[in-house]
């Protein structure tokens, strides 16, 4: 694993802020298409699988970030089960309980309690 600086992590994780808000946009559309794309179906449920996913199995925090280093890494997983929830809603063409996973359910709050965990 390869050590980062406070400054690396930081930009890594508000980047990542912004990849995961539009998440919930492309999510949305496939909702409203009633399809997915194999590209949105291999990332939703495995965490490693995007950029900000692989640069977090490889960051090595040390001292106290490496608490709030492993919350981070949860939440990143839960946050990707729950659009793999989503995704395998849509594709069983459940679109009602994909849309109610995506604004109230799972989705909703794995994406708030990983935000929250990236602005630690």
């Amino acid at each position: 694993m390869a050590a980062a600086t406070d400054e690396s992590a930081r930009t890594e994780f508000d980047a990542a802020i912004e990849v995961q808000e539009s998440w919930k946009r492309h999510l949305q559309d496939e909702i409203t298409l009633g399809r997915t794309n194999k590209a949105t179906a291999s990332v939703a449920d495995d965490a490693t699988a995007c950029a900000f996913g692989n640069w977090l199995a490889g960051f090595e925090a040390t001292g106290r970030d490496q608490r709030n280093c492993e919350r981070v890494k949860r939440a990143d997983a839960n946050f990707h089960r729950a659009a793999g929830d989503v995704v395998g809603k849509v594709e069983r063409e459940n679109l009602v309980k994909a849309h109610r996973i995506l604004e109230k359910g799972r989705f909703r709050t794995s994406s708030a309690a990983l935000i929250t965990r990236l602005k630690e």
